[in-house]
């Protein structure tokens, strides 16, 4: 959290649909934050849609795509899509396997270029882990 911070406040919309082994599912979503030394108001929206399919009890396909714009802040920008696969250990926990394209913006801020968890928001990844849902 930034120090100069005063506010920061957040709201968000989403649904799902379950159709037989198919999850649909969609998010949009705001947030802003205010200054007190006189710094402009950063805004982020952000949508995503996400699908999920159960190929068997312990196997699970999952695909996703986020679209988030910074507006009055550092100006970035996310446009991701991943494709994962899941393999189901328990009720609540998972490992997967996932590959991410990045076309995203990364933003500037005080001379500082900034992204989203370190990493340029133009460079695609894959990643490896173990996944637990309260």
């Amino acid at each position: 959290m930034d120090p100069d911070a005063d506010q920061y406040r957040f709201s968000g919309i989403g649904a799902r649909y379950t159709l037989g082994s198919l999850m649909l599912g969609a998010l949009y979503a705001k947030d802003q934050v205010s200054y007190r030394n006189g710094r402009a108001e950063s805004e982020d929206k952000v949508w995503e849609l996400t699908a999920v399919y159960d190929i068997s009890q312990k196997w699970a396909a999952r695909a996703g795509y986020r679209h988030l714009d910074n507006d009055g802040g550092d100006g970035m920008s996310l446009r991701d899509t991943t494709l994962e696969l899941q393999y189901k250990l328990t009720p609540r926990s998972s490992l997967y396997s996932a590959y991410v394209f990045c076309d995203g913006e990364d933003g500037l801020a005080d001379n500082t270029i900034t992204s989203f968890g370190g990493s340029s928001n133009s460079e695609s990844f894959y990643h490896l882990g173990l996944r637990y849902e309260f």
